[in-house]
Formats: C-alpha cells, sequence, structure tokens
C-alpha cells in the first residue's frame, strides 16, 4: 500500500462517516455492505479500519487521532502503555529517537523533553510521522529523514538521551542478539555514551542478561517490562534515569504498576519442605527474567517449595505483588486417578494446568486427567526439596481477596 493513499482516503469527507458504518463489521462484510456507498479508496479504508481494531488496545491514541497507520509499522510498534511508562523514567531539554518507526517512543518522550528528534530511513513512513506529529499535536516532535550512521554522525552535541529500539528482523529472520540487529549498536557505543548524558536502549525479550552485561560494561540500570505478565522488553541505560542502578522488573496492568529493584543482595529464600501455609504465590515473567524471584521471596518472607519450582508459599498476601497469589485448596499426591477423583469430588470439570520442574509436559498430564482447560481452579505440579514430584489445587484469588487479605 502506497503511504499517499493512506494519507488521502484520511483526509477524505466521506473517512468519519466510513469509519462509523465500517468500526463493527467483520473485514469480509465491509466490503459486500459498503462498497456502493462510499467514493473513496475501499481497499484502502478497509486496510486501515483492520488495523486500526487490532490497534485500539495497543495504541488507542493513535486510533482516537485517526493517524496514518501500516500493517509492519503497527506490528513494530512499542504499546502505548509501555511507551509510557518507558518515558516516565526520563526527562530533560533534548532527546534524539534513532530509530523512529510508528513513533509511539519518540511522541511519549516528547511529553518529557523540550525537543525530541525522531529518526527514520524510510521516505513514506517519514511522511506518516509527520502527518501523524501534527495529528496528535506534538509540535516538538521533529522527525528526520536519515539513516542512524547519518544522523548520528551529524550529531554534533551533547544531548540528555538518545533512544534506540535496534530492528530484530534486520533480514527476513527474527534476531534477538545485540550485534545482530540493525543498527549495530556495539559497534558506535563510545560516539552513543559520548554524544548524551543517557543512552536507552529497547531490546528482545530473549536478550541474554549475562551476555548484555558483558557487552556494555558501562551499564547502570537493567529494566524488565512486562505487560500483563508478558515480557514486552528489556531496558538496557547507560547514565541517569528514574531507575536504580543495578536490575528493576516491572509489570504494567490495569491496576497500576508493580515494580521490584535488586538490593544487591543475594540470600536465597528459606525452603519449605512442605505446604503448611494456605496461600502461593507465582512470581510473574518479568521477575522471573530479571533473576528476581527469590530475592523477591527473601525480602518479604516467602518460602520457596522446591530448588527449581518458582513458587512460594505463605500465609498473607503482599500487596500490588509482580506476580499471581493463589489459596491452597488441597495437596495431591502424583497419582493420575486420585488426581481425578479429587477434581470430581468438588465438582470441577475444567481447571488450568502449570508446570514448574516437572517431567512431563502440560499435554500430556491433561491427556492423562482428560479434562479442559479454564475455570478458576489450577493444578500445578512441581518437584520439592526431596526431589519428590508433587501436585497442588489451587483457586486464582481476586483482586478483591488480595485487596483485604
Amino acid at each position: 500500500m502506497q503511504r499517499n493513499k493512506i494519507i488521502l482516503t484520511l483526509e477524505h469527507p466521506q473517512w468519519v462517516e466510513f469509519i462509523d458504518a465500517g468500526t463493527h463489521l467483520r473485514l469480509d462484510e465491509m466490503a459486500l455492505r459498503l462498497r456502493n456507498r462510499f467514493d473513496l479508496d475501499l481497499p484502502t479504508a478497509i486496510s486501515i479500519l483492520s488495523i486500526y481494531q487490532k490497534a485500539q488496545r495497543k495504541i488507542p491514541r493513535w486510533v482516537d487521532a485517526r493517524c496514518a497507520l501500516t500493517q509492519r509499522a503497527y506490528e513494530q510498534c512499542s504499546s502505548q502503555r509501555v511507551a509510557e511508562y518507558r518515558s516516565s523514567l526520563f526527562h530533560g531539554k533534548e532527546a534524539w529517537d534513532m530509530t523512529a518507526g510508528l513513533g509511539v517512543d519518540g511522541t511519549f518522550l516528547s511529553h518529557q523533553f523540550e525537543s525530541v528528534y525522531s529518526v527514520e530511513v524510510n521516505p513514506e513512513l517519514v511522511e506518516l510521522l509527520r502527518f501523524n506529529s501534527t495529528r496528535l499535536g506534538r509540535t516538538n516532535h521533529l522527525i528526520l529523514h536519515s539513516t542512524f550512521d547519518d544522523a548520528l554522525t551529524s550529531l554534533n552535541r551533547e544531548v540528555d538521551l538518545i533512544f534506540i529500539d535496534p530492528d530484530r528482523r534486520p533480514g527476513s529472520q527474527r534476531v534477538h542478539g545485540l550485534a545482530d540487529c540493525e543498527p549495530n549498536v556495539l559497534s558506535r557505543l563510545d560516539e552513543l555514551t559520548s554524544k548524551s548524558q543517557t543512552l536507552a536502549l529497547k531490546l528482545s525479550p530473549m536478550v541474554d542478561l549475562t551476555e548484555l552485561r558483558r557487552q556494555i560494561p558501562l551499564l547502570t540500570s537493567l529494566a524488565v517490562i512486562s505487560e500483563l505478565n508478558e515480557v514486552k522488553e528489556i531496558m538496557a541505560v547507560v547514565g541517569t534515569s528514574a531507575l536504580p542502578n543495578g536490575i528493576t522488573a516491572v509489570n504494567l496492568d490495569p491496576s497500576g504498576e508493580q515494580v521490584f529493584s535488586s538490593s544487591g543482595r543475594k540470600e536465597p529464600p528459606l525452603p519449605a519442605h512442605c505446604v503448611d501455609q494456605h496461600l502461593v504465590f507465582e512470581p510473574g515473567s518479568a521477575l522471573i527474567k530479571a533473576g528476581l524471584a527469590d530475592e523477591y521471596a527473601q525480602r518479604h518472607s516467602l518460602l520457596k517449595l522446591g530448588k527449581h519450582s518458582f513458587l512460594y508459599t505463605a500465609n498473607d498476601v503482599v500487596l500490588n505483588s509482580p506476580g499471581k497469589w493463589f489459596e491452597v485448596v488441597d495437596q495431591l499426591d502424583v497419582n493420575w486417578k486420585g488426581i481425578r477423583k479429587a477434581l470430581s469430588t468438588r465438582g470441577i470439570h475444567e481447571v488450568m494446568i502449570t508446570k514448574r520442574d516437572f517431567p512431563e509436559s502440560v499435554q500430556t498430564i491433561r491427556k492423562r486427567l482428560g479434562i479442559k482447560d479454564g475455570g478458576q481452579y489450577h493444578l500445578y505440579f512441581y518437584t520439592n526439596w526431596d526431589r519428590v514430584t508433587r501436585c497442588l489445587l489451587l483457586r486464582r484469588m481476586r483482586t478483591s481477596d488480595q485487596a483485604f487479605t
């Protein structure tokens, strides 16, 4: 799709009417029911609306402002929630986003800096970015048509922040290593740090944190950022930010932000050789990726159920925890007939299944039990400190349950 078609369609006098008519229709219905009602480029209009339907949850501000979106740029952009949180960690006079993409990161940085320059090499995307910047009312967000190398070379002053989101798909395959991404930040790391007070890198959730520390010895802060318990990115910072030095795990959900930062102390949590407490905590994905699950448990006096289990037990909920809390309903031996009987006795006909340090797959376990997926109950299979496999029947605690515990 040509970018001028997108802008022409968005500026068409019938576009708002088309949006109202097509928002709640399936894509196959749009072409049949709307083709004779509007004098605009129908394939382009349907393509835009199909992206809007998906983007409403990820970047609602762009949909509400009727911005120009392409499928590839939309797929690769940060979510509005993550970009807004990340930008809140920085402030100053001048920031440079060296890999603009759809411009979500630069837009939110423009709320924290007096001037933001976003660099984009694709001329079609540059036009869309300038169009969107106007629609979003960000007069201090300037779009530059340039390569990363040319923009960095021409930058002749120290700025407050340089932000880079290296492309993880420089070719036909996705990559995760920093040296394999485009641009190759490592090849110009000295120049980047000399031209910025703070360098912030948005990296793949799959990046090896130990290798990252080796590659960038000057790292001051690392943040593992998840949204709705799915790790979205690793943010690496050289310089100053609102993050403490070291590593931080962040989860963003409708209730707010759950943030836990390492103190640098690596004391293991106490082992629980039996489940004699009535609550179980499962740390969120950000805590686990950051390697902070045990430190979190130790700080909050949680007991660990097995060396590699990532399950912890307690009698009281830790409020605003970056993870899930469960009520212990029963403790079961790994005996398939006995587990089926325990579920049947309680009238449980569907259950969520999770395994931690357990030899069989979830698919195999579900097949053995012959039970559907879903419901409020969870079966957790794990290996305890004595290397004995065990099963817990748990009930997920609601937010309201946790608030009053």
